[in-house]
């Protein structure tokens, strides 16, 4: 079953790919990363309504110095590292799709701005609806969905949400298979579909 998923998972992912850039991931992502948002802010929104959203502000913006360890810092790092290295090529290519007038500087500061934004809201989503922070890979697929469970219309929502992390994995499969293709076709001469 899982192979059969992965197939059809990597089938889409060279259906974009095969297309380019401009034809294939620019239109689905400008429809489903902003609706991926809006489903977050609805969800931080309930969360306002809850009895735990000042516990979770408190968590988020208050530090707590004495719980730092080296430990912990190690992990920020390694997280961050990992991050960084697996992004780096997958910016590169897309950067270089970038129109020269764009300012390079800028672009990056509002995508580091956004990333942030988009951070803070989802642990305002995740530690006001009493999810515990620490789940790591288990709060998506355990935890999420006795939130999505304890809020109105959470059926629905909880569907719309996963239907869009799909495509949010779409996405990222396509950013990892690009910088591939793209040196095949630019170094090589080779196709793009047959890459």
């Amino acid at each position: 079953t899982l192979l059969l998923w992965h197939t059809v998972f990597m089938a889409l992912v060279m259906v974009v790919v095969a297309r380019g850039v401009r034809s294939g991931l620019e239109r689905a992502v400008s429809i489903l990363m902003p609706a991926l948002f809006v489903l977050l802010l609805m969800v931080v929104g309930y969360a306002m309504t809850t009895g735990h959203f000042g516990q979770a502000a408190a968590f988020l913006f208050q530090p707590d110095f004495s719980k730092l360890t080296t430990s912990g810092v190690l992990v920020a790092l390694g997280h961050a590292f990992f991050t960084l290295s697996l992004g780096m090529a997958v910016m590169m290519a897309y950067g270089s799709y970038l129109p020269k007038k764009i300012s390079i500087a800028k672009t990056s500061i509002t995508v580091s701005v956004i990333d942030t934004g988009v951070a803070l809201l989802a642990g305002l989503a995740i530690f006001a609806n009493g999810l515990e922070p620490g789940a790591g890979p288990g709060l998506i697929f355990q935890t999420l969905p006795l939130a999505f469970g304890q809020m109105p219309m959470g059926t629905l929502f909880g569907t719309l949400f996963f239907v869009l992390l799909i495509f949010a994995a779409w996405t990222s499969g396509i950013s990892l298979l690009e910088p591939i293709v793209e040196w095949l076709e630019e170094q090589k001469g080779m196709n793009r579909t047959i890459s």
